[in-house]
């Protein structure tokens, strides 16, 4: 088996000269998904494994796929589990949601790629988008409707997950699961248009030395069950940049550097790889100026630190009071001091957004500050 994950290893070496970056072609791996999932696609399968009608809609639509093989393993469910779907001619995501749907399963776009999962995971994983409200309405009002027509029962404010908030300048935030988000822009198609900012990639943190370069370059990766050390051996030699393992984190919860790595991910983006690589271990990774470190989500916790955001441009409110309840109901709701979490947030002395959270955290936050960012920037077109 070394043999085979070393040969896999020596091929990606050899793909990644071919490689273009999403800046070159200058359209973002959402864009293409989504063009995608509109196009039409026929299905033609008899008792054929799950994973082999994946690898042909990918090979025919030209889009990457990633199952979520760990959670389709908690619900029993297998890659090999046969399909039929004969001689129907519909839109590739009708064709999905009809082919998955007998198996428990769904999908959504996540880190490039067109990510399956189960119902159940899916519907305990919000995403949060930025859109511009493109006609002049009242706000409160189209809360409001949103909230009433779409998915009733998935809003904060009957104890669901989902929150939508409002920011000045025709700005409205939405986290909500994959559901509600592809309701939302079907119905609301011609009020609310999403800022897309997925070609953006891994954004600077404040006073914090990230290799942004590094993690925003497109890269290959073919493992079959390579131990986890391996894997962060062979990304130092591709990429140029320090891979580590926190091995006294990984003891501590019983884990070790031969965590088997299977993956198959083409033309995307390092950062995003490496998000779904850990999928199927449940560790994070953090990265500094020394390199990039795999280590458990309650090590990072511990490591959180405080970085002050340049805000003052973002928020009318001088206090940030409305900045701030978008930051902590959009991202990771549950981690935030004020509902017992460890997070904390506050407008700091210099007009500053000082925030002291977990690595993934800060990510999540600088992404959503820039796409508020490129929201008011298109609104004052």
């Amino acid at each position: 088996m070394r043999r085979k994950c070393y040969f896999m290893m020596l091929l990606v070496g050899i793909l990644i000269g071919q490689q273009t970056t999403e800046a070159q072609n200058g359209q973002s791996s959402a864009s293409k998904i989504q063009a995608a999932l509109a196009a039409k696609s026929k299905a033609d399968f008899v008792e054929t494994p799950l994973s082999d009608v994946l690898d042909y809609l990918a090979d025919r639509h030209n889009i990457p796929f990633f199952i979520d093989e760990l959670a389709l393993d908690d619900e029993g469910v297998s890659t090999d589990t046969p399909i039929t779907d004969r001689g129907r001619v519909d839109t590739l995501s009708t064709l999905l949601d009809r082919i998955l749907g007998g198996t428990g399963l769904t999908w959504l776009i996540r880190d490039e790629v067109l990510f399956v999962t189960t119902r159940e995971k899916a519907e305990a994983m919000l995403d949060t988008h930025v859109f511009k409200i493109i006609k002049p309405m009242d706000a409160d009002a189209l809360i409001e409707d949103i909230a009433s027509n779409i998915v009733p029962d998935a809003w904060d404010s009957v104890g669901g997950p989902s929150t939508i908030c409002y920011l000045p300048e025709g700005r409205l935030i939405v986290s909500t699961i994959p559901k509600v988000d592809r309701q939302i822009k079907k119905h609301y198609s011609e009020l609310l248009r999403q800022v897309d900012t997925s070609n953006v990639g891994v954004v600077e943190i404040p006073g914090r030395e990230l290799p942004v370069q590094q993690l925003n370059a497109t890269t290959t990766v073919a493992f079959i069950d390579t131990p986890l050390g391996d894997v962060a051996e062979f990304l130092s030699d591709l990429h140029g940049i320090k891979f580590r393992i926190d091995s006294n984190a990984l003891n501590d919860v019983g884990l070790g550097k031969d965590i088997p790595i299977t993956a198959n991910l083409r033309g995307i983006r390092l950062s995003s790889a490496l998000n779904l690589i850990l999928e199927q271990t449940e560790l994070v990774w953090n990265a500094d100026k020394t390199g990039i470190t795999f280590t458990t989500p309650e090590a990072s916790e511990a490591k959180a630190f405080l970085a002050a955001y340049r805000a003052t441009d973002l928020s009318a409110d001088r206090r940030m009071l409305g900045l701030i309840e978008v930051v902590t109901t959009s991202i990771d709701p549950a981690s935030w001091d004020q509902v017992g979490g460890t997070g904390a947030i506050r407008r700091g002395i210099r007009g500053t957004l000082d925030v002291r959270q977990r690595f993934g955290a800060h990510l999540q936050i600088s992404k959503l500050l820039s796409d508020l960012r490129m929201a008011k920037k298109i609104m004052g077109r």
